[in-house]
């Protein structure tokens, strides 16, 4: 198993989706269609609406995105909605909704593989996870995902499954030059944003494999007594702190149910190790940072292998 559905598609996804793409008999469709102008919401955003089963997204530009019972997006372009921006849009919140409306659980991290397994990276937007992941891919960790990890809390394998979100990495210009990844596309196709899709370092072929260690990434201003720090996390704390950290955290309840998603989390935490990660913001503790967390990840590969 690759990725826990099938799509099919009327756009193309590029090389960010990791799901199979197939002809017919797909567990998820995507296509343009109408989308209606509103639903009977249990909860009521500033751009979109949730109820059980159903998620209406309306996008600044004008386009417009509708997820039913985690079997179908339905999208309406903007009028200068381009490809990339679409694409964008479906492999972005719509994504985070139908996986919740299917049971699973996205987690907003980058993560790399270490001896075989995944190491994960979370935190608010800003915090870095997608740089670290890139500047752990140029010391020999392989990347396996940016901006989404997937875990499967109905999945019986004894160790905790996570599928890879996206194989593609977003990154500012400036980190792009320093973790040396290969810079594609700007991420928007008008805005002028200086945020490209790059092709990381040391990519991994795989799309699944087991979570050992997640690490939720906080910043200090130098005012702590050392530099970097990490601090084991358990209990409540543990997952009232992947919580915060899911992918669109506040979808999460209402499209998957809030039993199902607190009794995942729960299985989650008693199964990996989960800590904070803590770094002083600055070019002086750049690449100390980076040596410090190589140490508590510990090699890339088994000795030998």
């Amino acid at each position: 198993m690759t990725f826990p559905f099938t799509i099919k598609t009327d756009i193309d996804l590029g090389a960010r989706s990791t799901a199979m793409i197939v002809g017919r008999d797909a567990d998820v469709v995507i296509r343009e269609g109408d989308v209606p102008k509103t639903i009977d919401a249990e909860f009521d955003g500033a751009s979109f609406q949730l109820k059980a089963g159903e998620f209406l997204q309306d996008v600044p530009d004008g386009s417009r995105l509708y997820v039913r019972g985690g079997r179908e997006i339905i999208y309406q372009r903007g009028p200068e909605t381009g490809d990339r921006d679409l694409q964008l849009f479906v492999l972005g919140s719509a994504w985070g909704a139908v996986c919740y409306q299917r049971g699973l659980i996205p987690i907003h991290a980058s993560a790399n593989i270490a001896n075989g397994k995944i190491v994960a990276f979370t935190g608010h937007s800003g915090a870095g996870k997608s740089t670290l992941a890139a500047n752990l891919a140029r010391r020999g960790y392989d990347f396996f995902t940016d901006d989404t990890l997937i875990f499967d809390p109905q999945s019986d394998a004894p160790e905790t499954l996570c599928f890879a979100g996206q194989k593609q990495l977003k990154l500012w210009r400036d980190a792009i030059e320093v973790t040396g990844a290969e810079a594609l596309h700007p991420v928007r196709e008008h805005a002028a944003v200086d945020k490209h899709f790059a092709v990381p370092p040391k990519p991994s072929d795989l799309t699944l494999a087991p979570l050992t260690k997640l690490f939720i990434l906080r910043r200090t201003n130098g005012k702590s007594s050392e530099p970097n720090a990490i601090e084991a996390m358990t209990g409540s704390e543990a997952l009232m702190a992947i919580r915060a950290n899911l992918y669109r955290p506040h979808y999460a309840e209402i499209l998957m149910g809030r039993r199902t998603l607190y009794t995942g989390l729960k299985r989650l935490v008693e199964t990996v190790e989960v800590a904070s990660f803590i770094r002083e913001i600055g070019d002086r503790n750049y690449e100390p940072a980076i040596d410090y967390i190589t140490k508590a990840i510990g090699p890339a590969a088994t000795p030998g292998a």
